[in-house]
């Protein structure tokens, strides 16, 4: 097994940051128009909630235009952060690393021009820096789908950038936070399948893909190193991803390489696992009645064609991005061929994917059980046409009824009715469809981070953080 990343012109693997001046962008868009509506008109609407104030004329144009190029900084990090991972049994696929921590220490130095202040002793008794590796599994319904570049590593990196700056100009040590984005085998432009991998796949399903999982997360070396108790690592599934982290979970749990007990941690310094489906397509929980296959694809296709429609008025910027899936690809695509990662799209290989894909949507209809030991936190969509079902429907509205009293994600134990397993689930209900815009439009929450970050930077650089 090896993971590959050529050099690129200046001989580290690193091309100009100019490079990506004419490149697509298929987030960039999206959350600078999310940014601007925030500041404009919704930021003096937050209920019971801090206020945001509106950014004169001047002031916008300065915060959008960072904005602009800290998500180019990203992407940028993104693509020199992205290995090729070629499997023993002949499979090959790309995923990415980026490294939330770098990206702050990088930004402080480029945005102030000065040095990254000295740590300063910490007293006795501070807490250690934690480690946190978010792992994103994503959906890969068609061919096109299942590429690495996503909207995680710019929402974690924009979330985070303020506290992080803070930390680092009162000389506190950062805490690890990583972002892998998984890709899969089937993608058009990189992955490579194998006739034996592809028969595999028709055989056992996602169990397949969550062993190459598995296997790429060792490799990376994410479970090496003793872990400290505040540490964590959360596996993150967005629709038929759900299906794949459930498989790569339980794989590494049966080999013991990873805990969800906390007292099995403590003893023996094994990573804490944390499970988290978005909109999890396919997954059945213990006891749930599962419709016969044919009702279960009618409606679900029926379901997102609303969807879609649904959204348009609303929403439209972001359906006319996914229209230019396309685009973003082929020219990252071209990123990467200057990187030495090339693609791998010949009419073998096409006709290979479209098999395994076409195997996989088979194995997503049947559903994939959930294991009653697993701890798993669903979080769904109360308008999700596409998996919604009567059960999840009077699920959801307790919840809901539940959650305008309690935090979000609450305890789902109360719904149980004697299931097994269900004393190991938390459900949270969210205002959205199956499709989840970029980067929560709605709520406002992700844009006030967004602000406080870009507040905190241009204190900085104005000398005036205390």
């Amino acid at each position: 097994m090896t993971a590959e990343q050529k050099s690129g012109f200046n001989g580290e693997g690193q091309l100009p940051r100019s490079a990506m001046d004419d490149t697509y962008l298929q987030h960039l868009g999206i959350a600078v128009d999310a940014f601007k509506d925030y500041v404009q008109h919704k930021s003096q609407n937050r209920v019971g909630r801090e206020k945001d104030r509106q950014l004169i004329p001047f002031e916008l144009e300065k915060y959008t235009g960072t904005l602009e190029s800290l998500i180019k900084d990203v992407v940028y990090d993104e693509l020199n952060g992205t290995r090729l991972y070629k499997a023993e049994d002949g499979s090959e696929m790309i995923y990415n690393t980026f490294d939330v921590s770098s990206f702050a220490r990088t930004v402080y130095t480029r945005y102030t021009g000065r040095p990254l202040p000295e740590l300063r002793p910490q007293p006795e008794g501070a807490e250690e820096p934690r480690r946190k590796t978010l792992v994103v599994f994503p959906s890969a319904p068609t061919v096109q789908a299942g590429h690495p570049f996503l909207e995680w590593s710019i929402q974690q990196g924009m979330d985070k950038l303020g506290p992080m700056l803070k930390k680092i100009e009162r000389g506190e040590p950062l805490d690890d936070v990583r972002v892998v984005t998984l890709s899969t085998p089937t993608q058009k432009t990189w992955g490579r399948l194998t006739p034996k991998y592809v028969e595999q796949i028709k055989q056992d399903g996602f169990d397949v893909i969550g062993r190459t999982y598995a296997d790429l997360l060792k490799h990376e070396g994410l479970f090496q190193g003793k872990s400290s108790s505040s540490d964590s690592i959360e596996f993150t599934g967005m629709s038929m991803g759900g299906s794949s982290a459930i498989a790569t979970a339980k794989i590494l749990l049966d080999e013991h390489v990873v805990t969800q007990s906390f007292a099995e941690r403590a003893e023996t310094g094994k990573p804490y696992l944390q499970i988290r489906l978005d909109n999890p397509a396919g997954i059945r929980r213990e006891g749930e009645e599962w419709p016969e296959r044919e009702r279960k694809v009618l409606v679900g296709a029926a379901g997102l064609t609303f969807e879609v429609l649904k959204m348009m008025p609303k929403h439209l910027n972001f359906i006319l991005a996914v229209g230019k899936e396309g685009k973003y690809i082929d020219d990252l695509a071209g990123e990467l061929e200057k990187r030495g990662i090339r693609r791998m799209s010949d009419e073998t290989q096409m006709k290979l994917k479209k098999e395994a894909v076409g195997s996989l949507v088979g194995y997503l209809k049947r559903g994939t059980l959930v294991p009653p030991d697993l701890k798993v936190t669903f979080v769904s969509g109360n308008s999700d046409l596409l998996t919604r079902s009567d059960e999840q429907s009077a699920r959801w509205k307790i919840i809901q009824e539940r959650g305008k009293s309690v935090p979000p994600i609450v305890s789902d134990t109360s719904l149980a009715d004697g299931m097994p397993g269900r004393e190991n689930r938390r459900e949270a209900v969210v205002e959205t469809g199956h499709m989840i815009p970029f980067f929560k439009l709605d709520s406002g929450q992700e844009m006030h981070r967004w602000l406080r970050s870009l507040d905190t930077l241009f204190t900085l650089v104005d000398g005036e953080l205390t």
